[in-house]
């Protein structure tokens, strides 16, 4: 089988973490590649802050396959006026859909009145990701 087979990756609210702490996790997709080799993807969101501002670390990869779990949660915090501070550094890949879905969430800061910042300590990974898509703007240095 060539291209890539995606299982769909919902979110799923993990009930083990503490009340002021929510996790969630992006369902694994199977990825099938023109070898007929096949790899599991996942994202795990741990959330964390105030009412007024939530900090979300993003683990794993945020790829075509899981870049609709994290476009639904900016998204619900966005409709609940909740800024969001996204920290990246433990984010081992990101591809295009993964940065497509950072550079609008970050044009509906600019026109929806919600606050959407990325941490600059992002890893090397996705530095480098930053770099050759020429969207190093999008870090944040506060």
């Amino acid at each position: 089988m060539s291209g890539y087979g995606i299982a769909s990756a919902e979110l799923a609210q993990t009930n083990d973490t503490p009340p002021d702490r929510t996790s969630f996790i992006g369902s694994p997709a199977v990825r099938d590649d023109r070898r007929g080799a096949t790899t599991t993807c996942q994202i795990e969101i741990d959330e964390s802050g105030e009412s007024s501002e939530t900090r979300l670390i993003l683990e794993g990869e945020l790829d075509l396959a899981t870049a609709d779990v994290l476009r639904s949660r900016l998204r619900d915090l966005r409709e609940q006026r909740i800024d969001v501070r996204l920290d990246l550094s433990r984010l081992h890949f990101i591809d295009s859909s993964g940065g497509h879905v950072l550079v609008d969430a970050t044009s509906d800061s600019h026109f929806c009145g919600w606050r959407f910042r990325i941490d600059s300590a992002v890893s090397p990974q996705v530095a480098r990701f930053f770099k050759l898509a020429r969207i190093e703007r999008l870090l944040s240095t506060e």
